[in-house]
């Protein structure tokens, strides 16, 4: 469905004057994320561990990279909704280099181990 004229103008100002509610409840979905995963990794974890599961162990791993990763994308989106200017910061930059290296890597020793 295309938007024309007027209509397109009138959708972009409804999006922006919600926009703190939607930088809200993007806050809040960050940080919902961030609480599961912890809770997910360290549940994966001990029952990885106690089992003797690598695979379960493995996705405790897992979960706290995306840890990492919610904490990254909860600052870009405290920075976009303060700052809406403001150049992306190193801790941002950090955090998704911390997730591309250990999701692959993650990913390649599981593929090692399974052999």
């Amino acid at each position: 469905m295309a938007i024309h004229g007027n209509s397109s103008w009138q959708f972009f100002m409804a999006i922006h004057s919600n926009h703190k509610i939607l930088f809200r409840y993007a806050l809040y979905l960050s940080i919902f994320t961030i609480v599961y995963n912890l809770i997910e990794g360290v549940i994966s974890l001990v029952l990885g561990y106690s089992d003797e599961t690598l695979t379960l162990f493995g996705f405790g791993v897992d979960s706290f990279i995306e840890v990492i990763s919610g904490l990254g994308i909860m600052m870009m989106i405290i920075r976009i909704w303060k700052n809406p200017g403001k150049p992306i910061t190193a801790y941002e930059i950090t955090a998704l280099r911390i997730t591309g290296i250990g999701s692959s890597r993650l990913h390649w020793q599981q593929e090692l181990w399974s052999t």
